[in-house]
C-alpha cells in the first residue's frame, strides 16, 4: 500500500489521443497540501450541486432558488449544459452590456428577459447601448469587457441549442435550416487518382506539391538531435504578439504604453525652453544680436 506520507509532489499529465494536437501544458505539478485542499473543496461543490437537485423540486420557491444556486462567471459556465436557456445567466449578460443604455440601468430589464416575444424588444435596446458606449466611463466598460468570454459562450450555447432544436422538428416564422458551404474538395483514394495521374504521363512537378516543414515539425523531428536543431534555431523568425487585454492573473508581462511613451521624451529643462540647448535632433540657429 501507497505511504502518502513520503510523497512530496503529484505529476500529472494529459493524454487525450482523439485530439489531434498536443494540449500547450501537457504536464502539471503541485505539492499533496494543495491536492488535499482541492479534494475537500470539491467534496463542498460537488454536496452544494445536490442540494440544488434536491431543492429544485416546484415546491421550492423559484426565485430563491436561482438566487441561492445559479452564479453565473465565465469558468463556471464553460462546461455547463444548460447556459442557453439559465435565467441568471441571461440576466447577468443582458444587464452588463444593456445597463449603459440608461444612467441608471435598464429600468424595463424584467419586460425584456421575461417578455415571450420573437426578440425585437431586444433590437432597440442594443442599438442604444451599442450607440452609447463612446460615452460609457471606463469603469462601466472594464465592467462590461469582463463578461465578454462569456457572453461569446452563451451565444455559442444559444446557436447550438437552437440547431438541436430545429433538427428536432421545431418550426419558426423567422428561421429555417439550410446546408451551409460545401468542404474543400478531396480525392476519395488519393492512390487511384495518383495512379490516373501517372496514367496521365503527368510530371512529377505536376502531380506533387512540396514544401518545407514548419518550425514546429523540424523541431519535433530534431527532438532528440539538440545539436542539430539549434543550428535551424537562427532561420526562424517570429511576429510580435498583437496586444490585447487580459485578466491580472493571466500570464505574460504587463505593459503600460503611456508609460513607454512618456519615458521616451526628452527630459525638458529652463535651457530648453529658452532655446539655449538643441532637443534631440535639432540644430539651433542664431543671429549675432541674439547672443549679445
Amino acid at each position: 500500500m501507497l505511504d502518502l506520507s513520503k510523497v512530496k509532489t503529484i505529476r500529472m499529465s494529459i493524454f487525450q489521443p482523439r485530439l489531434r494536437s498536443e494540449p500547450i501544458d501537457p504536464e502539471w505539478t503541485c505539492d499533496m497540501t494543495w491536492l488535499f485542499r482541492f479534494a475537500e473543496d470539491a467534496k463542498i461543490a460537488i454536496a452544494k450541486c445536490e442540494q440544488a437537485r434536491i431543492n429544485s423540486d416546484p415546491v421550492y420557491d423559484e426565485a430563491q432558488w436561482e438566487k441561492e444556486y445559479l452564479k453565473p462567471s465565465e469558468k463556471g459556465c464553460q462546461w455547463c449544459k444548460a447556459k442557453s436557456k439559465c435565467p441568471a445567466l441571461a440576466r447577468e449578460l443582458v444587464e452588463q452590456v444593456l445597463a449603459p443604455v440608461t444612467t441608471d440601468g435598464l429600468d424595463n430589464l424584467d419586460a425584456i428577459t421575461e417578455s415571450d416575444g420573437d426578440g425585437s424588444e431586444l433590437i432597440l435596446p442594443i442599438k442604444q447601448a451599442i450607440a452609447n458606449l463612446p460615452n460609457v466611463n471606463f469603469k462601466t466598460l472594464a465592467r462590461m469587457y469582463a463578461v465578454k468570454g462569456l457572453f461569446n459562450d452563451w451565444i455559442d450555447a444559444v446557436e447550438s441549442r437552437m440547431l438541436s432544436e430545429m433538427l428536432a422538428g421545431h418550426k419558426s416564422g423567422k428561421w429555417k435550416l439550410i446546408k451551409g458551404q460545401q468542404g474543400n474538395r478531396a480525392w476519395q483514394d488519393a492512390d487511384e487518382a495518383e495512379q490516373a495521374m501517372k496514367a496521365m504521363k503527368l510530371k512529377v512537378d505536376e502531380m506533387y506539391d512540396k514544401k518545407v516543414i514548419s518550425p514546429t515539425n523540424a523541431e519535433k523531428l530534431l527532438k532528440k538531435r539538440p545539436k542539430l536543431w539549434s543550428k535551424l534555431q537562427p532561420l526562424i523568425s517570429r511576429s510580435e504578439g498583437k496586444i490585447k487585454v487580459a485578466p491580472m492573473n493571466a500570464k505574460g508581462e504587463s505593459l503600460d504604453p503611456y508609460g513607454e511613451a512618456l519615458a521616451a521624451l526628452p527630459i525638458l529643462t529652463i535651457e530648453h525652453h529658452l532655446g539655449l540647448v538643441a532637443l534631440p535632433g535639432e540644430v539651433l540657429e542664431y543671429k549675432l544680436e541674439d547672443l549679445a
